[in-house]
């Protein structure tokens, strides 16, 4: 990972959520709740990120009509150049759903923008 910043915050929440899972008492922690405010915060960071980055109206609207995991991938995997391997750490899934997503993802936004029918 490249960005010390997001990658300390994601490192920390990601360890914090495996910890709690790891846990003996866990009776005042909810699971759920601990992943709705870790999916929240990189959500948060991905629509930052992309938002201080991109300036055309068109691929921003291109951007909003994407998943929420085609979104997540496209910041982190294009835009950051994380890889794929550390983008389905974040999502907690396999390194070729993320190749999956990756390319139908920017199937999307080329069809969004006209470049492909």
């Amino acid at each position: 990972m490249k960005y010390s910043f997001i990658d300390i915050f994601i490192k920390s929440i990601s360890e914090k959520r495996i910890d709690n899972k790891k846990n003996v008492d866990t009776s005042n922690i909810d699971d759920k709740e601990i992943e709705a405010v870790y999916n929240a915060l990189i959500d948060k960071l991905v629509h930052n990120i992309f938002f201080e980055t991109v300036g055309d109206e068109v691929l921003i609207t291109a951007f909003m009509k994407l998943s929420r995991l085609e979104k997540i991938i496209v910041v982190f995997n294009i835009m950051l150049d994380y890889d794929a391997s550390d983008v389905a750490d974040i999502m907690n899934t396999t390194s070729q759903s993320v190749h999956t997503q990756k390319y139908k993802a920017l199937r999307k936004l080329r069809k969004a923008l006209g470049i492909i029918e």
